[in-house]
């Protein structure tokens, strides 16, 4: 559960009560930082490094879809947000929502604030859900567009298997030829990375794929 501070507990036991919320979908390139609230927020002194010297662009609450944060032992439900009524997105974000590695697995953050009748900030900015984007959807239609960003926690992704194994190696290391030699000798290929390695028992070289019996003296018990 976030901390709430005084001012905004306060607050929010008054008969109107205004909170405006607040994200940032790290997209590389082109972050995007959006609110509800009425007009731009830029952040200053928050002490919040994601906050702080970035401005949030206000939409239309009625655009915005915010799905519940389920919260369990094991982490949190998958998050949505939609994004709906965009008549026009550029080519840049459109281009990053086509490339998935400039927003799989990066940062998804919700902020809110409580403000008053007079959209006086009740306390401080309160952070409710850091994870970061498993899947970006685009939903075009003739009248609009709808961006749809589905988020994990940080517990689910350490808990999702990587899919990585060792055959990945040149992914990290261009130069490791082993998984490609491993396979290829496996095969029987005698050229290529497949040369430096061995066959048959031991590692030995090809003349060990003989039988047993003409590599070692067997004689009957």
């Amino acid at each position: 559960m976030p901390a709430v501070d005084s001012t905004a507990l306060t607050a929010l036991g008054n008969t109107v009560v205004a909170p405006a919320y607040f994200g940032w979908l790290d997209f590389v390139g082109d972050p995007l930082r959006a609110t509800t609230y009425g007009a731009n927020v830029t952040f200053s002194g928050t002490g919040d490094t994601d906050l702080d010297g970035h401005t949030f662009e206000a939409f239309d609450p009625q655009f915005i879809d915010v799905g519940d944060v389920s919260n369990q032992q094991g982490g949190s439900e998958t998050m949505t947000v939609s994004l709906s009524g965009i008549l026009s997105i550029d080519t840049a974000l459109l281009n990053i929502i086509g490339d998935r590695s400039k927003w799989y697995r990066r940062a998804f953050r919700l902020w809110m604030r409580v403000y008053d009748e007079n959209n006086t900030a009740q306390g401080a900015v309160i952070p409710y859900y850091t994870g970061y984007m498993v899947d970006v959807r685009l939903d075009p239609t003739p009248e609009s567009q709808t961006i749809e960003v589905q988020a994990e926690n940080y517990l689910n992704i350490l808990r999702d298997a990587s899919h990585r194994t060792y055959l990945d190696q040149a992914l990290f290391d261009s130069g490791d030829l082993s998984a490609q030699a491993s396979i290829a000798a496996a095969n029987g290929a005698k050229t290529g990375p497949a040369s430096a390695v061995g066959g048959g028992y031991g590692g030995g070289s090809a003349s060990s794929n003989r039988p047993l019996s003409d590599r070692f003296d067997v004689r009957p018990l």
